[in-house]
């Protein structure tokens, strides 16, 4: 019989991975802990917290109902930072941004929340990450738009945008990042030194409109 304890055995890095992933919140501390190797890393992990977090919210749209942008993205921030990132809002970097999430070698990540009350409304964002927020460096040139939304059909106002932002900015790329089409990249050269920033493009669903009464 073994009689080591919980305390004293040896595990390796895949042995915590694996214990860790059981709870996707634990799982993203230890990913930002001890498998953020490189920008690559800071970034896949930021993405997949705003999907977890996003996801959460989603499963309960009424309480975001009566919150306006500010609110809802200072819950994001909380929910964030007990995801093990160190996330702040309105940070100053050419204007206050909406979420800056910093880390190791100076890595920066940076979003722009945006209530959809229309396609201009969410091309101010866009421009505002791009023409006031971003400083694209090495380390620092991924950014996202997050969009809370109450239409019932989100995939049609990504859609949408996708038209919008590419009429308004031909030289922005697009690429699809997931099946169900509720996120995509775009792409393109910054004006201030040619270098490709990267902004992702989120939605939450929060429609609520039961018919059970």
């Amino acid at each position: 019989m073994n009689d080591q304890t919980l305390d004293d055995r040896q595990y390796s890095i895949n042995d915590l991975d694996e214990i860790f992933c059981r709870n996707p919140g634990s799982h993203l501390n230890f990913r930002m802990a001890f498998l953020c190797n490189s920008y690559e890393d800071f970034i896949s992990i930021i993405d997949d917290a705003v999907s977890l977090i996003i996801r959460d919210m989603e499963a309960n749209p009424q309480h975001y109902a009566a919150m306006d942008e500010d609110a809802i993205t200072n819950s994001i921030i909380v929910n964030l930072k007990y995801c093990g990132l160190d996330a702040h809002h309105d940070s100053m970097q050419g204007g206050h941004t909406d979420i800056m999430i910093t880390g190791k070698k100076g890595y920066t990540w940076i979003a722009e929340a945006k209530i959809h009350k229309g396609y201009d409304w969410l091309f101010k964002g866009f421009q505002q990450l791009d023409t006031r927020y971003a400083a694209p460096a090495a380390g620092r040139d991924c950014a996202a738009l997050v969009i809370y939304s109450d239409n019932m059909r989100v995939d049609q106002l990504l859609e949408n945008w996708k038209n919008h932002l590419k009429d308004k900015r031909p030289e922005v790329e697009l690429f699809p990042t997931d099946e169900d089409s509720l996120q995509f990249i775009s792409t393109h050269n910054h004006i201030r030194n040619n270098r490709k920033i990267t902004i992702r493009h989120f939605v939450a669903s929060l429609y609520f409109n039961p018919k059970d009464k």
